[in-house]
């Protein structure tokens, strides 16, 4: 017994290495995918909180810039300021106490200016311990050689100017405690667009600053404003602001981060990460309009909550890789016992696949046989349809011919009598009485032969119709007047009656042959099964237009209906409930095929016992072409 075991055990654990050797490769793959996956997923929420923060310090910039445009637009259109620049020295008073009143309930600038176009101070109001005082006259100064000066006095109406955003100095001395400083002017223009001026606001911003800085108090993320060279005009480390007012070039983050700083001034916006941390950032040049305000918005999440995401999602990739192994390594187990098995009932499959394959070709071959049979049964049926129409046309014609031969044998009598009558002495009474017979018999011989005539064209059109199939367009009422000739006798001599509602308008191109031998088919069988034991039978058939392009057409009785069962088999060849009495159950069979193959539509039937049966063909006016066709 000791060999077979070592024969076996190596088959078994062949196939086990074949199906894990995939897996042991493709599992450090998707363990891969899924840290990279869960990575992204758990970084999205930093990407969203830092681009919301930075939207909200932009909005709170863009709101305090828009005061500040709003303010000084609103000094540089007062109309006592207009009025005191137009020469009137008397609004002069007015405009400093105007001045005064705004910086008092502003208390938002350190002075409040209006000067003239040689950049003199007119008006100047300063707001010292958050009171405003008015600058007297003697103590104003002349500005002109103050670099916003020059930039202000060639500013076109309605536009601004932004000074760099520094720290207030006053006597060449930094001011302590600091006090942040912006100046913003706008020009002054009369009504008839002479310049007079600007006006000058020295904006307090430490509230715009704190505003910003409050946005990030209750988060971990360090929110920075830089201006163009890379000093910190707001940190959450406050021995980095304001380096370049205290002559520190080294505290910029171009030069205590190069890499990040080369990146930031790369684009007005981006995100980036780097050994620091995940840096968000956003220009924010639009608030001002100016260059000189190239301030960058900058956000920081400091590395230790990057590597606790990573290391979270490093543990969720591995545990789930360590589990994929285990499940792929049982999966594997049970394949390779599997295949175990596989081997020794693949002979037996094969076996049977072989025989499976010659029962399938003799089937193949029976019912290629069937299908050759019943086209056969079909076509037997429609010349036996056609036999029938022929037989009932030359039934049909006895009557007309005969009626002429008896007319035709009586006029030759009397032209016999005439001649006769002229040999022995003819009167005018014979010759009156040979014209009166001779019309009269002319009147019925020419109404027999015109309804032969009749005949003789409705046979031909069905008779050409049915064995050519060929399409062309009719009249629907015209079909069903040549269809009735053939059949009509057959219900009267049974006393039945039929009854036909037909919109005269609707004309199709398509199948008449196959379209009247459909309904010649549905006449005939309700002929033959609906009144059977009945007399004074009513078939009634009806057509109208249901939509634009198709067409109902409906044949009904009043017979002896039919029962569920019966109606479930109805269109099936060979089916028929007279099997024995001249039935072949391929009537309504052929009427099925013509129906939805040749024209193109569909019948259903509905019946009631007792009640009689509605056949109901809907087809379309135009029949799809024969390459549409599925004839098989």
């Amino acid at each position: 017994m000791t060999a077979p075991s070592q024969l076996t055990q190596p088959t078994f654990w062949g196939y086990w290495l074949r199906f894990m050797l995939p897996w042991l490769l493709l599992v450090p793959i998707l363990t891969t995918l899924l840290y990279q996956k869960r990575h992204e997923d758990a970084m999205v929420p930093l990407y969203q909180e830092a681009n919301t923060l930075l939207g909200d310090a932009a909005k709170t910039i863009a709101y305090h810039i828009g005061n500040i445009k709003r303010d000084a637009l609103f000094l540089a259109k007062y109309q006592a300021l207009l009025d005191a620049a137009a020469g009137n020295e008397q609004d002069l008073t007015q405009v400093e106490h105007f001045f005064e009143s705004f910086s008092a309930a502003s208390q938002n600038y350190d002075q409040v200016r209006w000067l003239d176009n040689n950049a003199l101070e007119k008006v100047r109001v300063n707001l010292v311990q958050n009171l405003p005082h008015i600058v007297a006259k003697p103590l104003l100064q002349l500005k002109a050689k103050r670099y916003y000066a020059i930039q202000s006095l060639s500013l076109a109406p309605n536009s601004f100017y932004f000074s760099p955003l520094d720290l207030n100095v006053e006597k060449g001395e930094i001011e302590n405690p600091i006090k942040p400083v912006l100046r913003v002017t706008t020009p002054v223009f009369l009504p008839s667009g002479e310049r007079q001026g600007f006006i000058a606001l020295n904006f307090l911003a430490q509230s715009m600053l704190d505003a910003i800085a409050k946005i990030t108090a209750n988060s971990n993320v360090e929110l920075s404003l830089l201006n163009k060279e890379g000093y910190w005009l707001l940190s959450s480390n406050p021995e980095l602001t304001w380096a370049f007012m205290f002559n520190r070039p080294e505290l910029t983050l171009a030069k205590l981060n190069p890499d990040a700083w080369q990146q930031i001034t790369q684009d007005s916006e981006g995100a980036f990460i780097t050994p620091e941390g995940l840096w968000d950032y956003e220009n924010v040049q639009d608030a001002t309009n100016t260059s000189d305000q190239d301030w960058k918005l900058v956000i920081r999440v400091p590395n230790d909550q990057l590597s606790k995401i990573n290391q979270r999602s490093l543990l969720e990739a591995l545990s789930l890789g360590i589990l994929l192994l285990l499940l792929g390594g049982g999966i594997c187990w049970r394949a390779a016992k599997s295949m175990r098995e596989r081997d020794k009932l693949n002979q037996e499959l094969t076996e049977q696949q072989q025989k499976l394959t010659q029962s399938n070709a003799a089937l193949a071959e029976s019912l290629q046989h069937l299908h050759d049979t019943q086209q056969q049964l079909i076509e037997t049926g429609k010349l036996s349809s056609l036999g029938m129409m022929v037989a009932g046309v030359a039934h049909e014609l006895n009557t007309p011919v005969g009626a002429a031969q008896v007319t035709l044998s009586s006029m030759k009598n009397e032209c016999t009598k005439l001649q006769t009558a002229f040999e022995t002495g003819l009167k005018r009474s014979d010759v009156d009485t040979y014209f009166i017979h001779f019309h009269e018999g002319a009147e019925i011989v020419q109404a027999n032969l015109s309804r032969a005539a009749t005949l003789v064209s409705s046979f031909k059109r069905l008779a050409v119709d049915r064995t050519r199939e060929e399409r062309r367009s009719f009249k629907l009422t015209s079909l069903v007047q040549d269809m009735l000739h053939t059949s009509w006798l057959r219900m009267k001599k049974q006393s039945h009656e039929l009854e036909i509602d037909v919109d005269a308008n609707i004309e199709l191109n398509s199948y008449p042959g196959a379209l009247g031998q459909s309904l010649e088919n549905l006449v005939t069988n309700a002929i033959t099964h609906a009144f059977e034991g009945r007399v004074n039978g009513q078939i009634k058939i009806s057509a109208k237009m249901i939509e634009e392009q198709i067409v109902e057409i409906t044949v009904s009785d009043n017979g002896i209906g039919m029962s569920e069962e019966t109606m479930k088999q109805i269109f099936d060849p060979f089916f028929t409930t007279r099997r024995g009495n001249g039935g072949t159950g391929l009537g309504l069979h052929l009427t099925y095929q013509l129906v939805s193959q040749l024209l193109g539509g569909k019948i259903t039937v509905s019946s009631t016992l007792g009640k009689g049966s509605v056949f109901s063909l809907t087809i379309p006016v135009t029949a799809p072409e024969a390459a549409e066709l599925n004839l098989n």
